[in-house]
């Protein structure tokens, strides 16, 4: 049977490389942050659904991490210590295919890879898609 997920090598991908991208102090400029990006034309393009996403901050160590469905939209919530760009990147690439299965296949990747590609700096793009091409993540 075919591999349909990379959830392993995308964690140590972004463990090492994106999750520690650009740090937000306060959820209110991780919020400002999600917007803008709501707002820029080749989200609107490919995503514009019309729904809302909110940053929720960790109270605790055991907060549970990760993107919710709500009634509104979805409400991601960081790990203490991980509100940055790359931790809200990698969350809002499961929205645009919030029903696929599994978590980390084929369309998460290419959803996360379109939001990284329109972001970051082509070396810093580069530079994951290397790592993942190397732990056998299929992009495109």
């Amino acid at each position: 049977m075919p591999r349909t997920s990379w959830t392993k090598e995308i964690y140590d991908v972004d463990e090492s490389f994106v999750w520690p991208l650009y740090p937000f102090q306060e959820v209110s400029d991780a919020q400002m942050w999600v917007e803008w990006v709501l707002e820029k034309d080749w989200w609107r393009k490919i995503w514009d659904y019309g729904f809302l996403i909110k940053v929720k901050k960790a109270t605790s160590p055991s907060t549970d991490a990760g993107t919710v469905k709500k009634k509104w939209g979805y409400e991601i919530t960081p790990p203490l210590g991980c509100m940055t760009q790359g931790f809200l990147s990698h969350e809002m690439g499961h929205i645009p295919c919030w029903k696929s299965k599994p978590h980390h296949g084929k369309a998460f990747i290419n959803a996360y890879n379109t939001i990284l590609t329109n972001i970051l700096r082509d070396a810093t793009v580069k530079g994951i898609r290397n790592e993942w091409i190397a732990r056998g993540v299929p992009i495109g």
